[in-house]
């Protein structure tokens, strides 16, 4: 039967091809349809709704006019399964393959073979159908979005091909189970596994495919004209094809679902620029500074087949782009004169270099949707629209809403939550500009405005950002974390003059000095959501994450066929905190590593909000059954009083059994150790990591930076919590959590806890005043490392010198541990790569000595030899290598430390009843070159000799070293590969090889790199 594979002129979106295509003429692939194989795959399920996860299917069939035998046949690549012998498929019949065939029977009430093994991706992936032979006779490599479906993802529908002899290589060939193939409404409807598709048309009525919609330029400026292009093709030829456009003004938003989105479109028609390129230009007339320019595509077939892109089954029903002309200044006071004009605070300029440092989330919405998602209690977890404007990539008709349990609008610079369309993720960047693994269906955005602890406003959230990363650091799971600019385009201004009156809704009476009523809404934390993307990214094996609320698992990501009912999380928390479970029963149920690590921060940290039952999460691992802490809500943080107790109900482990007791302990030292003992910026420890956020927030020697412009924005902001002395521009001193307004950077100042009332000072306990950022910065080190100035220890003291540390300190005392050693080298000098030796000093302790451990950790940070910014910064905490002798010294292997780089090396001993010593002072050096040399052989032929790879009847090669001029090359006969030598591959009666080759002498842990040329290869095996 003859099938549509490729069309004229046509690209499918699985194919790369270059940018936006323009003045390209596209190869004509097949000029006319194809026979191919009668067994296609003409349905899949790849991501069920919660609840329906073991529903995941895929649907064979026969569009031939025979029955075709598929014994032995077999899926592959995204999941496999052999289809048993003695199956057949019908003239025009169905074969569904399921990862769960009772499943399928109890939704579809349909038959299904299974159960398969593997899991459909989420993000997207290839499906093969091979026959019994191997040979492929159909394959299909989707994804979620335009131009495939959107609804599949998780939202219940399934992919659905439109006509089952359509290509169904291109994703336009596909639509959501209950979408219309052309014009008219989405109504969704349930998948439909063993039976014709919902969707399904007369091969005659289906509509044109379409890929490659693109924009140029991505994010254009004023008076700029954009070029549309898409691919569009038909076996039926052409007809009409028009882009549609809507302007939307700024402080004018127009929501999908208002009257007012249906009007105003405005038709121009797209012209074909040959091999299926259609375009338009936008004029430049269009283009005005913050103007949101939403189009879509209405295109027909020769015969009148309509549809319009993107599909019906979109929750993004346009494309866009925003008209940005770029960040502008920004100017704002800590204490403007408008507001305190008795004692203000000169106003300061902030430049678009600065605010343009971190990355620019843009929110385009209604004023009004914003301030009642923000302040109304009455839309309190209420989800409003709009578009956000990420890396000039819109998101369009996303949701955002208001978040907190408890903390909603406490500071009144509150939180959000974002959430993205099904198939148009957030492709999010770390701090260093690097996309994660997994792009983001929703995520977090904290305010950085420590809701229920003023003491901390003015940090800009370092302290909760260094925290979740010093969990990663060590180990541990935890969220990722990056800052942004956020603005909110509300209001037809974009930036009103900074000391002057003006009339804007945030105010919360009267006028409003124009620093707080542009779209300047300031600096958030980006928190990454804790669910199944989580655990992708990471490489980790699929489980149950919950959220621990009121001590109930909200679950975050369950697995497959697992009921919702969190019944596993209740079934551990009441073992955990109402009985007294064995030691076996805790090893084999938690990981207590993990827990010991989560403990330790958290002592360190001072996260004195933590509580059994709240504020952390769960994962319950499926490859060994046990759970794991995740740290969660970490805004209040460094506090020298008790408020919670800082623990959860699983700490009831080390409570009840010694065993599990010192093994915290050992683990407490060497957070000590390893995080907290050293305070330099180029130290690899707590005071690397404080500075790594300081050097973003606010860099060494400049006003004009993140952590000042935050303040100013929001200290007296008239949203912000608390009064303010007119003629100071102070808060109250109460020590409420309310007490935010006018209290940034303040010296002293009170908090009160469950523990009693403190007093957080800056500079030193005298100093009375109004600091700055890098002094909450020196407070935080201060609390987190050993400054405590002597004496007895106890905790809920209310010292903020050394709190922390000493907390931590106190719960790792052990008097019966070993003595700590000393390391001491003893190495061919300079450190070379291959000729590395340390020695520990003698074991001294009371009991017998059991083993020792070495350790090697990276250390990387401005200044320090090897670091590259696009790396990042490294740590001690987190080990390259780790050995364990019985003896006392250590010949370091090459592959253990790279050349040219920084590391530390440590040594602890640990004796026979299971105690550690504190890890000795570390041995800090820089790898050197090789002391000797490793011969290679290449049998590459190169011409000439020495310095160039050119195989026979090839050119363009050369070979290079890393470090360069290490490797010695020398011509060589070669006589190993005599057998080679005398192969004549393409049969021309001349053997390719000369019997000359290059011999490659090559330094232990240096690289040899072959930039090969493109043409000229022969296989000589």
């Amino acid at each position: 039967m003859a099938r549509r594979h490729f069309i004229s002129g046509w690209i499918p979106d699985s194919i790369s091809t270059p940018g936006s295509m323009m003045g390209m003429t596209l190869a004509v692939l097949l000029s006319v349809p194809t026979l191919r194989a009668e067994i296609v795959i003409n349905e899949f399920h790849p991501k069920p709704e919660d609840g329906h996860d073991l529903e995941e299917f895929v649907e064979l069939h026969n569009t031939g006019a025979s029955a075709v035998d598929v014994s032995g046949w077999r899926l592959a690549a995204a999941v496999t399964f052999t289809i048993p012998a003695g199956t057949t498929i019908s003239s025009g019949g169905y074969l569904v393959v399921a990862m769960d065939p009772a499943a399928i029977a109890a939704r579809y009430s349909t038959g299904a073979l299974g159960p398969w093994s593997g899991k459909l991706n989420s993000t997207g992936e290839r499906i093969e159908l091979r026959d019994a032979g191997g040979a492929l006779k159909d394959s299909v490599d989707y994804k979620f979005g335009f131009p495939w479906p959107s609804m599949i993802d998780g939202e219940g529908a399934s992919a659905e091909l439109i006509h089952p002899e359509l290509d169904n290589s291109a994703g336009s060939s596909w639509r959501a189970s209950g979408a219309p193939a052309g014009m008219g409404p989405y109504v969704a409807a349930l998948p439909t596994p063993g039976a014709r598709n919902s969707i399904h048309v007369p091969l005659a009525q289906t509509p044109p495919a379409i890929s490659n919609v693109s924009h140029q330029p991505l994010q254009p400026v004023s008076n700029q004209p954009v070029t549309v292009t898409a691919t569009l093709a038909d076996a039926d030829g052409m007809g009409p094809v028009a882009l549609e456009y809507q302007i939307v003004e700024p402080g004018s938003y127009i929501r999908i679902s208002d009257p007012a989105y249906s009007t105003g479109w405005v038709t121009l028609p797209m012209a074909s620029q040959g091999g299926g390129t259609y375009s338009a230009v936008v004029p430049t007339s269009v283009q005005a500074n913050r103007r949101l320019i939403r189009y879509r595509l209405l295109f027909e077939d020769a015969l009148g087949n309509r549809t319009r892109a993107p599909f019906a089954d979109d929750g993004q029903p346009n494309f866009a782009w925003y008209v940005y002309d770029g960040l502008p200044e920004w100017k704002g006071a800590l204490r403007p004169s408008t507001v305190i004009p008795a004692n203000p605070t000169p106003l300061q300029t902030f430049s678009p270099a600065t605010l343009g440092s971190i990355p620019v989330y843009t929110l385009i919405t209604t004023s009004g949707d914003v301030l009642n998602s923000q302040y109304n209690t009455s839309f309190r977890e209420v989800r409003m629209r709009g578009t956000l404007v990420v890396d000039g990539v819109v998101h369009e008709n996303i949701e955002y809403r208001n978040r907190g349990q408890f903390s909603t609008y406490q500071s009144g610079k509150n939180k959000w939550r974002f959430y993205f369309n099904p198939g148009r993720d957030l492709a999010a960047k770390n701090h260093h500009g690097v996309p994660y693994a997994e792009t983001w269906g929703s995520f977090s955005a904290n305010a950085n405005a420590s809701p229920w602890v003023p003491v901390n406003r003015g940090s800009a959230g370092m302290e909760e950002a260094m925290s979740l990363k010093a969990h990663t650091l060590a180990g541990n799971l935890a969220p990722h974390t990056h800052y942004y600019h956020f603005r909110v385009v509300r209001n037809a201004s974009e930036t009103p003059a900074a000391g002057t009156m003006v009339s804007d809704p945030v105010s919360t009476g009267g006028s409003i000095d124009g620093q707080y009523a542009g779209d300047f809404w300031g600096l958030y934390l980006a928190v990454e959501k804790v669910g199944g993307g989580f655990l992708d990214e990471r490489g980790l094996p699929d489980g149950n994450i919950y959220k621990i609320e009121e001590n109930e698992g909200d679950p975050e990501t369950v697995l497959p066929g697992f009921p919702l009912d969190s019944n596993d999380w209740k079934a551990f928390r009441d073992t955990s905190s109402k009985t007294i479970p064995t030691l076996a029963w805790w090893r084999a149920n938690m990981d207590m590593e993990s827990y010991y690590t989560f403990h330790s921060l958290n002592r360190l940290f001072g996260n004195v909000d933590l509580r059994p039952g709240e504020n952390h999460l769960f994962y319950h691992r499926s490859s060994d059954n046990r759970w794991v802490p995740i740290p969660w809500d970490m805004d209040m943080m460094y506090i020298a009083k008790t408020h919670n107790s800082g623990t959860i109900d699983q700490h009831r482990s080390v409570v009840y059994h010694p065993e599990l007791a010192l093994e915290f302990r050992n683990r407490a030292r060497e957070i000590l150790d390893l995080l907290a003992s050293d305070t330099e910026a180029a130290g690899g420890q707590i005071g690397q990591l404080i500075d790594e956020y300081r050097q973003i927030l606010s860099p060494t020697g400049t006003t004009d930076n993140w952590a000042n412009a935050d303040a100013a924005l929001w200290n007296l902001h008239p949203r912000t919590k608390g009064t303010v002395n007119t003629s100071t521009g102070l808060g109250a001193n109460s020590g409420l959590s309310e007490s935010h307004r006018g209290n940034f950077f303040r010296s002293p100042l009170d908090s009160v806890h469950t523990g009693g009332t403190w007093t957080r000072w800056l500079r030193d306990p005298a100093f009375t005043g109004t600091g700055g950022f890098e002094d909450l910065a020196k407070y935080y080190l201060d609390y987190a490392t050993n400054t405590w100035p002597g004496g007895n220890w106890l905790a809920n003291n209310g010292k903020q010198l050394g709190y922390g540390y000493q907390h931590l300190l106190k719960e790792s005392l052990d008097a019966t541990i070993p003595g700590r050693p000393s390391v001491t080298y003893d190495g061919v000098a300079g450190y070379p790569v291959d000729a590395m030796r340390f020695n520990s000093s003698a074991y001294a302790g009371t009991n017998t000595h059991a083993e020792t451990q070495w350790r090697i950790a990276r250390i990387s940070a401005p200044g320090l030899p090897g670091y590259a910014a696009e790396e990042g910064r490294k740590y001690e905490v987190t080990p390259s290598w780790t050995a364990t002798t019985t003896g006392m010294s250590l010949e370091v292997p090459a592959s253990a430390v790279t050349v040219g780089k920084t590391y530390r090396v440590r040594v602890r001993h640990r004796d026979t009843t299971g105690r550690w010593s504190h890890w000795s002072a570390p041995q800090q050096l820089v790898a050197g070159g090789p002391a000797s040399t490793l011969v290679h052989y290449w049998n590459f032929n190169p011409q000439p000799l020495v310095d160039a790879l050119a195989p026979t009847h090839g050119t363009g090669g050369k070979i290079s070293t890393t470090p360069a001029g290490t490797t010695v090359f020398l011509t060589d006969t070669g006589q190993e590969f005599q057998g080679a030598n005398a192969k004549d591959p393409d049969g021309d009666g001349t053997p390719d090889a000369t019997g000359r080759h290059l011999r490659v002498n090559n330094p232990i842990g240096a690289a040899v790199v072959f930039h090969l040329p493109t043409t000229g290869y022969k296989d000589l095996t």
